[in-house]
C-alpha cells in the first residue's frame, strides 16, 4: 500500500539509512576510521609532549582536538570514495512516481514507512569532594584510634586512585568510540545526502532543506568530542595530583607501583 508524499530531506536520509544498513556495514568502516582516529590522537599526544607539553590535563585535550580534525578529515575521504562506489545513489536521486509515471515536481510514491526518533549523546558523570568534620566527644574510648584507622585507610585508597583513573579512562575513551560507531548509519546517510544528493535533489526538496556535510558531520559529533576533552582533562589533572611529576600515564602508573 502507498501513499503521495512529498520527499524531504527526512525521509531521504531514512532511505539511505536503510540502504546503508543492508548494504555497506557502515558501522564496521566508522569502526575503521575511530581506530585510525585514536592512533591520530596518540601520535599527537608524543609530538605535543616531545615539543615541550608535559602537563597531561593540557596535552590530552589538545590531542583530541587535533584527533578530531583527523576524524573530520577522514569523513571526507570516506565521502568522496563512497559517492561514487554505492549504486543505490542514482536510483535516490531518480526518485519520481512509480512507472514512470510524470508527477509534479517534488512528488513521490515510496512505502509507507515510520522512523524513529534519534538521541542525542548525553553524557553524565559525578564528582564529590567530602570534607566532613563531626564532633567526637574526647573522652569516649578509642576516638583517637578509631581516626587513625580511618586516616589509614584513606592512604590506602590513594595508593589505588591511579590504576582506577586510568581504567576510567580507557572505560571513557571506548564509550565514546563506541558511540560514534553506534550513530554510524545515521551519520554517514546524512553526510552522503548533504556532500552528493542535495544538490541533485534540490529542485525536489520541499522547502530546499539541506546543508553542508561539514556542518552536519560537525553538529553530530562535537559532542562527544568536547565531552570526551572535558573527561580526559579532568583524568589527567587527577593523575597529575597523585604522581607529581607524572609526564605520562605509563609514569603515573609506575609511580603507584
Amino acid at each position: 500500500m502507498s501513499r503521495h508524499i512529498r520527499l524531504t530531506r527526512s525521509l531521504a536520509i531514512v532511505r539511505l539509512q536503510r540502504q546503508l544498513e543492508h548494504e555497506a556495514y557502515p558501522r564496521l568502516q566508522m569502526g575503521l576510521i575511530v581506530a585510525l582516529t585514536g592512533a591520530a590522537g596518540w601520535l599527537l599526544s608524543v609530538l605535543l609532549l616531545a615539543l615541550g607539553m608535559d602537563q597531561m590535563a593540557l596535552r590530552y585535550p589538545a590531542a583530541l582536538a587535533g584527533a578530531y580534525l583527523v576524524f573530520l578529515g577522514l569523513l571526507w575521504l570516506w565521502l568522496r570514495t563512497q559517492a561514487q562506489d554505492y549504486d543505490f545513489l542514482p536510483d535516490l536521486a531518480d526518485l519520481g512516481t512509480p512507472g514512470g509515471c510524470d508527477g509534479g515536481a517534488g512528488d513521490v510514491r515510496l512505502p509507507s514507512m515510520q522512523s524513529g526518533g534519534g538521541g542525542d549523546f548525553a553524557g553524565g558523570g559525578a564528582s564529590g569532594n567530602f570534607d566532613t568534620a563531626t564532633a567526637l566527644p574526647a573522652d569516649e574510648p578509642g576516638v583517637l584510634s578509631s581516626v587513625g584507622d580511618a586516616v589509614s585507610s584513606v592512604g590506602d585508597a590513594d595508593e589505588f586512585a591511579i590504576p582506577l583513573l586510568a581504567i576510567a579512562l580507557a572505560i571513557g575513551l571506548a564509550f565514546a568510540s563506541l558511540y560514534v560507531v553506534y550513530l554510524a548509519p545515521a551519520l554517514f546517510a546524512e553526510l552522503l545526502f548533504d556532500g552528493v544528493l542535495s544538490y541533485t535533489l534540490y529542485r525536489r526538496l520541499r522547502n530546499a532543506d539541506s546543508s553542508h556535510w561539514l556542518s552536519t558531520a560537525f553538529r553530530r559529533t562535537v559532542l562527544p568530542f568536547a565531552l570526551t576533552a572535558v573527561f580526559v582533562a579532568l583524568v589527567g589533572a587527577g593523575l597529575a595530583a597523585y604522581a607529581p611529576g607524572a609526564q605520562t600515564l605509563g609514569q603515573a602508573l609506575h609511580a603507584a607501583g
